[in-house]
Parts: structure tokens; sequence; C-alpha cells
């Protein structure tokens, strides 16, 4: 209950209280009911008095929720944050991993094919080798035809 709040004032009547009601109530009532009795205009302002502490406390209940509310939105949105900040170092973390995986493997094929070049040269080298020496080397027909 809001502190400047009308307190409730027992009546004489059994069953009934009568509210305190606010000199800005009395006046909002006396405005817009100049021609009524003093006992309608009481009750008039009775019922506005309850319907603006009804009202208040509604606010503040609202409000209360609504700042809970807020507080649970804003630790929901930390943990899913906290959640893809954590999801995308782990994939950071495995693509890391993966590009050095395919990097060493890129290495060792290159070095595999550049062998297989070096092998294939020093092979076609000795075939050339070869080839020449039995080109240049002299035949039965030359040897006979010197002597």
């Amino acid at each position: 209950m809001a502190p400047d709040a009308p307190k409730p004032v027992p009546a004489s009547e059994e069953g009934t209280e009568i509210m305190a009601v606010s000199d800005e109530t009395k006046a909002l009532v006396e405005k817009n009911m100049p021609n009524e009795s003093d006992q309608v205009k009481q009750k008039f302002g009775e019922l506005v008095e309850a319907i603006k502490q009804q009202a208040t406390q509604e606010v503040e209940s609202a409000e209360s929720m609504s700042k809970e509310a807020y507080v649970e939105a804003v630790e929901q949105a930390q943990a899913t944050l906290k959640r893809a900040q954590d999801f995308f170092y782990q994939q950071e973390q495995t693509l890391e991993t993966n590009v050095n995986q395919v990097r060493d493997e890129a290495t060792q094929q290159w070095e595999k094919i550049v062998a297989d070049m070096q092998d294939m040269g020093n092979r076609v080298e000795r075939a050339v080798n070869a080839a020449w020496t039995i080109l240049t080397e002299p035949t039965d027909s030359d040897q006979s035809g010197q002597s």
C-alpha cells in the first residue's frame, strides 16, 4: 500500500467501513458531482480512493514482476551469450586443428611429390646417359671398317 494512501476508518454501521478520502479526491468529486448529497459524494469519494489504492497496488505488483522478468531475461541473455561464446571458441579450436592437419598433410604430400620428381629426374638422366652410351658406342661395323 502506498504511504500516502488513505486508511479505512470503521463506520458506525455494522459491516461497512468509511475510507478516508484525500483532499484531491474530494475536490474531484465536488467538481464532477456538485448537485449530489454529501453521503453520495462521500461514498463516491471512497470508491475513487479504493480504485486508486487497487491501481497503485497493481502497478507496484506489475513493476516488481517487470523487474523480475527483466532480470530473468538479462540472465537468460547472458547465459545464451556465454553458450554461444563457448560454441564459437570450440568451433575456432576445431577449425584451427583441421587447418593444421590439412597444412601438415599438404606439406607431406608436397615433399613426396618433390622426392618422386627427383627420383624420376634421376631415372630419366640415367636412361638418357644409357641411351647416349649405346648410341655413341662403336659398333662392330665401325670397328671392322677401321681395321
